[in-house]
């Protein structure tokens, strides 16, 4: 599977259901390499969403261990990309609101 197609079909990129908590997991891993399994439940709060995370084909739980990352490095590009993307936008947004 495309890596890009897996964060479609998990509805993980802008515009889908689970975009923004996609996001926030996904710059978790990029900075710290692996999250705890409840990191996921203190992001969510709800069994469904983690499922379906967890069967995107995105995000992995280490097996016999407490850790989620990335299943793949092919999926880790398209995070650090989509990840830059939203931080660029975050900081045009600000300098926008200063300038106002």
């Amino acid at each position: 599977m495309d890596a890009e197609q897996a964060y479609f079909d998990g509805k993980l990129l802008k515009g889908g259901a689970l975009h923004k908590v996609g996001l926030d997991i996904g710059g978790r891993i990029l900075r710290h390499g692996r999250i705890h399994r409840n990191e996921l439940w203190d992001q969510t709060q709800n069994v469904e969403t983690i499922k379906t995370l967890l069967s995107s084909n995105v995000f992995v739980m280490v097996p016999r261990s407490p850790w989620v990352v990335f299943e793949s490095k092919p999926i880790e590009h398209v995070a650090r990309e989509l990840y830059d993307k939203s931080l660029a936008a975050d900081n045009a947004r600000s300098v926008g609101e200063k300038k106002s």
